[in-house]
């Protein structure tokens, strides 16, 4: 944070945050979003850590269980003559290293500068003549030659982390933006597939397909929001016909409420009661409520036909919740919903035919009763050693701030899948 860069003929401070003014922007910021959008697993080095890996006899870098295939270097025009002889002396090992664009030509800094880039032009073309050195306009085309995999999950939005142990390739798959929903994913493993969700402790098969190229499919049905393991234990696993698996659903209920509401515990206290007849951020009700930091009690009724079949599990979608959710069904608990997608699952007989009774508690964050507090009680910032900043090291002013939507937002529906 005391470090500072010049950018365009200013100084920037180099902060821990808004990366993307001062690093993104670089070749080096470039390169490392474009290998996570195309689904390179990568790593960062430093020279400590150049100096403790090892190489195995396939040229691989070793550290600790990790194997990396290539050193990749981002297009630099400044490198410091001893890292580019420790790269020089991987690549001598077997080590295949991959320099993007060019070669660096200059060492950093003022001392004996000449003469330490007429080092580091030295080194540079000591590596030009290293059949494991590659200089490359392509770096994408050129980790492919290589046998550097990639996941295709990337190119759809999908982010993950990739393990090895054994015969099992482990992938921690995460939807984090709104691209993808369902479909075909090829996986760089090969074997039986399995996912796994943390959030119910449920397992289930995948369904599997090997297409072109004997690339490894899974059929995956992820919503934004949501995060699963996906495990691949080698063996041989049959082909399956390229037919989609059916993964359609179906809202037997659509919750429109009236719904009751009743604040409970919070700050500033509380105790009134509404009837919404939409639901709605509860800042919307009154001056007061739209300070108000804690829990509201809602309360709806709904009717589930006769021909519904309720010996089966249903999925209870609250749509949007700012923030936790505990909900209780015909007096029975269904669960915590505190994460995007809201949604809990709704056990075989919990639902009744006829009239079914949903409560929904519901706690907001403390952000809306700061605005308050910090109106009433600025000197609660002054401390002793310290005043509280905010992330630019600016005075901490929350008085300001705009309201924060809170509440059951909905819409709330009751889904079956096929």
């Amino acid at each position: 944070m005391g470090n500072a860069r010049q950018i365009g003929g200013g100084i920037h401070q180099l902060e821990v945050h808004h990366v993307e003014r001062w690093l993104l922007k670089l070749p080096f910021g470039h390169l490392g979003e474009q290998l996570l959008q195309q689904g390179y697993s990568v790593d960062f080095v430093s020279d400590d850590l150049l100096r403790k890996l090892t190489v195995d006899k396939q040229g691989q870098l070793k550290s600790g269980s990790a194997t990396y295939r290539v050193l990749l270097i981002p297009r630099a025009t400044y490198i410091p003559e001893a890292t580019l002889e420790l790269i020089g002396k991987l690549a001598q090992q077997g080590v295949r290293v991959v320099f993007a664009d060019q070669l660096p030509r200059q060492a950093p800094g003022f001392f004996q500068h000449q003469d330490r880039s007429a080092k580091v032009q030295q080194q540079g073309r000591m590596l030009r003549q290293l059949r494991t050195v590659w200089i490359s306009s392509d770096v994408t085309k050129t980790l492919d030659s290589l046998g550097v995999r990639s996941e295709q999950m990337a190119t759809v939005g999908l982010s993950f982390i990739r393990k090895r142990k054994a015969d099992t390739t482990l992938f921690f798959v995460t939807n984090l933006g709104n691209r993808f929903q369902k479909g075909w994913v090829a996986l760089s493993a090969s074997g039986k597939a399995t996912r796994y969700d943390a959030l119910t402790n449920q397992y289930q098969s995948l369904a599997q397909r090997t297409l072109q190229a004997a690339k490894n499919e899974v059929f995956l049905q992820i919503e934004p929001g949501q995060s699963c393991f996906i495990s691949v234990v080698n063996s041989n696993v049959p082909a399956t016909k390229s037919v989609e698996p059916i993964q359609t659903e179906e809202t037997i209920a659509q919750l429109t409420g009236p719904w009751q509401l009743q604040f409970s515990k919070g700050k500033p206290a509380l105790s009134t009661t509404h009837t919404l007849p939409a639901l709605a951020s509860w800042t919307t009700l009154s001056d007061s409520a739209s300070y108000f930091s804690g829990k509201a009690h809602y309360v709806t009724t709904f009717d589930v036909p006769g021909t519904t079949d309720i010996t089966r599990p249903y999925t209870l979608d609250l749509g949007d919740v700012r923030e936790v959710a505990d909900v209780t069904l015909n007096g029975q608990p269904l669960g915590t919903a505190w994460c995007i997608p809201f949604q809990l699952t709704i056990p075989p007989g919990r639902l009744r035919h006829g009239t079914n009774r949903l409560e929904i508690d519901v706690t907001n964050l403390s952000a809306n009763y700061m605005r308050l507090y910090d109106r009433q009680n600025p000197g609660w910032k002054k401390f002793y050693d310290i005043n509280i900043v905010d992330i630019r090291y600016q005075p901490f002013d929350a008085s300001k701030w705009d309201v924060m939507p809170s509440g059951l937002l909905g819409p709330v529906r009751i889904r079956k899948r096929f």
